[in-house]
Formats: C-alpha cells, sequence, structure tokens
C-alpha cells in the first residue's frame, strides 16, 4: 500500500511540477487527495449479490475557482494518474471496478483554498429504468433539447451549461435564493445530467431534492424559486409508463479541508 502511494504522490508531483502548478504545493497535498478518494471509495461500495463489492466508477472533485484553474492546467494527466489509483486500490482490496473511471472537476465559488469536495457515485444506478452502460462516456447529447423559463426558450446544445447567480453562467438566475454557481447542465453518454454543485438551497427535479440525476422530455428543474422545463425534440428513448420516475445515485460526499 505504500509503496502504490508513494509512487501516485510522485506521479502527481511531476505532473504539477511546473511554474504556473507550483502554488498548488502549499495548497492541495498528494496524500490528502489520495486518501480522500479512497474515503469515497469505501463509503459508496455497492454490494453485488454473487459477486465482490464494486467501487463506484463516477468521482466529481468540487474545487475552489482558484484550485480549479490549476487543475485544468494539466487535467486530462490528474485525472488518468486518479483514475488508475482508484484501480490499483480496487485490484489490492479484490473489489469488482468497471472498466472505465470518470473523474470530473467541477468549480465552486463557494468553497475557498485548499478545500476539496468528493462525490461518488454508480453511474448504472442513476437511473433504474435507463441505465448508463458501462463504456467510456461521450459528450454526445440529445439533439433538440431545450428549456422553457418563463416561455423563453433555452437551447441546450453545449457540453456543459451553468446555471446561477454569477452574470458569467451561460443561464443566469438573478435570485437571491440561488447560489452564484448553483447547478450544472452536463452532457454524458447520450444524455444530459443535471447536478447540484453544493448549492445552498439543493436543485430539484419533479419535487425530489437531487444531487445529480439524468434529464427526460418534460422534467421539471426547480432552482430557487425558478422553474426549468426541459423538453426534447426527438427523444432516443420513451418511458410511455412512468415518465416522471427517477432515482437519486448512491453518492458519498468526502471533503479535504
Amino acid at each position: 500500500m505504500q509503496e502504490i502511494l508513494k509512487n501516485f504522490e510522485k506521479k502527481l508531483e511531476q505532473i504539477l511540477e511546473d511554474p504556473i502548478s507550483n502554488l498548488l504545493d502549499s495548497r492541495i497535498k498528494p496524500a490528502a487527495l489520495a486518501d480522500s478518494i479512497l474515503d469515497a471509495l469505501e463509503a459508496n461500495l455497492h454490494e453485488g449479490k454473487d459477486q465482490p463489492p464494486s467501487i463506484p466508477d463516477h468521482y466529481n472533485l468540487f474545487l475552489s475557482p482558484d484550485t480549479f484553474t490549476l487543475f485544468s492546467v494539466h487535467e486530462e494527466e490528474i485525472r488518468s494518474s486518479l483514475s488508475d489509483w482508484v484501480l490499483e486500490n480496487a485490484q489490492r482490496r479484490n473489489y469488482y471496478a468497471p472498466d472505465n473511471i470518470v473523474i470530473l472537476f467541477e468549480a465552486d465559488p463557494t468553497l475557498s483554498g485548499d478545500t476539496i469536495v468528493i462525490a461518488a457515485s454508480h453511474s448504472h444506478i442513476l437511473d433504474t429504468t435507463h441505465s448508463l452502460a458501462s463504456s467510456p462516456p461521450t459528450l454526445s447529447f440529445p439533439e433538440g433539447a431545450y428549456l422553457i423559463l418563463n416561455d423563453t426558450h433555452i437551447p441546450v446544445n453545449k457540453p456543459i451549461l451553468n446555471i446561477g447567480r454569477r452574470r458569467d453562467n451561460q443561464i443566469v438566475l438573478n435570485e437571491r435564493s440561488v447560489s452564484r454557481t448553483h447547478a450544472q447542465i452536463r452532457a454524458r453518454d447520450h444524455h444530459f445530467l443535471v447536478i447540484d454543485l453544493g448549492s445552498t438551497t439543493g436543485t430539484f427535479i419533479n419535487g425530489n431534492q437531487i444531487h445529480q440525476a439524468i434529464l427526460h422530455s418534460g422534467d421539471v428543474i426547480t432552482i430557487g424559486g425558478q422553474r426549468l422545463i426541459y423538453f426534447e425534440e426527438d427523444p432516443s428513448y420513451s418511458d410511455e409508463t412512468s415518465a416522471f420516475r427517477r432515482s437519486t445515485p448512491e453518492a458519498g460526499i468526502e471533503r479535504i479541508d
């Protein structure tokens, strides 16, 4: 275990060697980050009936804006290093690991300094009616998706849309009950997901509070006092028997302070 940790720390430190990332050395310690990811992994094991416990395959790291900027410089390398770390530890502990581990970085203006919030979840139980495939995630998304907000038509035609009170969000909701960066709509595996970014008042789908959930045509997203209705002109699937059935992913939150 110590050897694996040393290799991980060395690799991550090498990635962060260049001058623009030197600020990170005193802010984020690789060992602390590694331990927190493992804590999130252990807290969210999914017990199978006839197989070893399976580890989460999605890890959302919520970072302060400054740390997010620094991580973004080497985003792919850090993702790869963290993914390898997760898989090596799953193998060592005899856990079932999926073929692909997804590591996502999200900027959260409510966080400051070296605080990192980690949410771990299982994509295959994001939705009980339409489970996601275990293949690597893609940025493809439903064509013709849009939101209706107060009779305004808002196209959902980008891989990422941020929603919040700040003026630099793609969808600005100027209301005190809305956090500065409140939620995000993100493309993943031919779907759009809505993800709450640690907001103060929460994000709701059809009246149910969620951390993240797959969007279906007709869903009502409530953020603060605002209601956004999601539609797809040509949905790639239909659920005629229960258009509004949802399940919230098993998610665990680990925080590095």
